[in-house]
């Protein structure tokens, strides 16, 4: 598995980054901080995700199609996104998150 995921350690080290932007979370600060969108498909990667970003609030999506959804209904600070996905691909996804609308000033992370 650690071969696998190499590339965890990139995720985790660009999200670190990000959890700057919002000021310092807490468990009770959560409603406070950001809310953060992750669209990942595998379970180990979407937990590790969750895990860098500890403390803020974060609403996990399995498939393109559920992220769009959810980005059409709610509003989010940042969005994560995996580049594979299933149904619309991350890259679909951010394609459709930079056309112009009020979406498309959001910060997001591929």
């Amino acid at each position: 598995p650690d071969r696998r995921y190499s590339s965890a350690r990139a995720v985790a080290g660009a999200l670190a980054g990000f959890t700057g932007l919002f000021g310092p979370a807490s468990a009770g600060s959560r409603s406070e901080s950001g809310r953060i969108l992750i669209a990942e498909d595998d379970p180990l990667v979407r937990g590790l995700i969750r895990a860098a970003l500890a403390g803020y609030d974060c609403v996990e999506t399995v498939d393109g199609a559920e992220a769009w959804a959810k980005l059409e209904a709610e509003p989010f600070d940042l969005v994560v996104v995996d580049v594979n996905l299933p149904q619309i691909s991350g890259t679909q996804l951010l394609a459709r998150l930079r056309s112009p609308t009020v979406l498309a000033s959001r910060p997001r992370l591929l």
